[in-house]
């Protein structure tokens, strides 16, 4: 033909035919993401008109509620002898300490009470002796 030999010929076809499969491939791929594309905005579309049709019917009132409060006090009889739970006299002896870690029984050196009891015994005998 053109003085090419036939492997060259069969080498210029298959690559011709590669080139196109490709192109042809590529163009499908393109077609089916724009169509994969255009369902979704459909979709989002139709669930657009079907939320603001929904919204619609929403029937808006405006209502005022008075009500009562009502308040419950609870007397605990523990506090009137200023006992707490082992955990509160944790914390008060901590803040008395300005977060220093205390000792694990919670009493000074020297002294079988704790911080919070020679407060309060330090603060009473000083209230009984000014009366």
């Amino acid at each position: 033909m053109f003085g090419l030999s036939p492997l060259v010929i069969q080498l210029i076809l298959a690559a011709i035919i590669a080139t196109t499969s490709f192109g042809a491939g590529w163009r499908v791929n393109g077609w089916k993401h724009d169509s994969e594309y255009a369902a979704r905005m459909e979709g989002g579309r139709i669930a657009l008109e079907i939320t603001a049709k929904e919204i619609a019917k929403i029937d808006i009132t405006q209502k005022t509620i008075i009500q009562k409060v009502q308040t419950n006090v609870i007397e605990k009889p523990i506090y009137r002898e200023c006992k707490h739970d082992p955990d509160t006299l944790r914390l008060l002896n901590d803040s008395l300490t300005n977060g220093k870690q205390a000792p694990s029984d919670s009493k000074l050196p020297g002294d079988s009470r704790s911080i919070i009891q020679r407060l309060f015994r330090s603060n009473n005998t000083e209230t009984s002796g000014s009366e």
